[in-house]
């Protein structure tokens, strides 16, 4: 259904939907956006290295991806004494790439990474339906995207969106090109 409401969208609106986004602002928007919501309730949120990127997609891809990482994170970090979200973006020149990450303290099995790292519809949740994520990896790999997670060191997890960089040159210690 996803792939059909997604498909149907493009043909109707057409491929020139597509705009040059500073993510590092659209990060920020759709974080305040979701601090306004219930699920952000009690949760603090915060935003960790935010890059100044700039990436040719849809802005409503870029937001769903974003609003439903901090949607799971919220599930999943709810539960603690002091629930978090920190939410980052960054470069990563050795690799090629910048990612979009989102870490909570909530509690992660391995049982539960294996069926993240999954392309199937099951959720971690006990009411969840697996949509979540299954939406966040199809409009990332619109824009050849793709989606993994780790755990932190303190036992939460991290949910990582990465995209390739464009031809760039990385800063040099004085912060110029």
């Amino acid at each position: 259904r996803v792939r059909a409401y997604t498909k149907g969208r493009r043909e109707k609106l057409g491929s020139a939907k597509r705009e040059m986004l500073s993510l590092d602002k659209e990060v920020r928007d759709a974080v305040e956006s979701f601090k306004l919501t219930a699920k952000s309730q009690g949760i603090e949120i915060e935003l960790g290295e935010l890059a100044p990127i700039r990436f040719a997609m849809e802005l409503l891809d870029f937001e769903l991806i974003i609003l439903n990482l901090l949607s799971n994170a919220a599930d999943a970090t709810r539960e603690k004494e002091k629930p978090r979200i920190t939410v980052s973006l960054t470069p990563n020149y050795e690799q090629e790439n910048k990612a979009l990450a989102t870490s909570n303290g909530g509690a992660v099995t391995e049982a539960d990474l294996r069926r993240m790292e999954a392309s199937v519809l099951e959720s971690t949740k006990p009411d969840g339906l697996g949509l979540g994520l299954t939406i966040i990896r199809h409009l990332a790999s619109l824009t050849l995207g793709r989606v993994d997670f780790s755990r932190n060191a303190d036992g939460g997890l991290c949910a990582r969106v990465t995209w390739p960089l464009p031809e760039v040159t990385p800063p040099t210690d004085n912060g110029t090109n």
